[in-house]
């Protein structure tokens, strides 16, 4: 009996993990971001749909953003959109770039410029 508890806590546990992302409010410190930087992100989450993935990233300055997606929905696996957003938005030589957005998921809270007490969720 003790076998079957243990071994349902450990599958409970790896299927956790395999769940898939956690819907909830991204953790850390807030990054300021313009507006431009905002209506790039949310082309970005227009563009994903259907099946497709990617990755924007911001600079850390909250003025350059990239973003780097699957057009054919046949990607999964083969290609880091992480790096390839982080790569093009350092190329714009505006600091550390850092990841905001992975497929459809905040990964990091953000505020506008200006709109100090407006924390954007998504």
């Amino acid at each position: 009996m003790r076998h079957r508890v243990v071994f349902a806590v450990v599958a409970a546990l790896l299927l956790s993990a395999c769940a898939g992302p956690n819907h909830t409010q991204p953790n850390g410190e807030p990054i300021v971001i313009t507006r431009q930087v905002e209506a790039h992100l949310q082309r970005y989450f227009a563009m994903l749909g259907a099946g497709r993935i990617g990755a924007f990233a911001v600079s850390e300055h909250g003025t350059i953003g990239f973003y780097a997606y699957c057009s054919t929905g046949q990607c999964r696996g083969q290609y880091s959109f992480i790096n390839e957003a982080l790569q093009h938005c350092e190329g714009y030589h505006q600091g550390h770039c850092l990841i905001l957005a992975v497929n459809r998921e905040l990964r990091r809270p953000y505020k506008l410029v200006g709109d100090e007490q407006a924390m954007l969720e998504r």
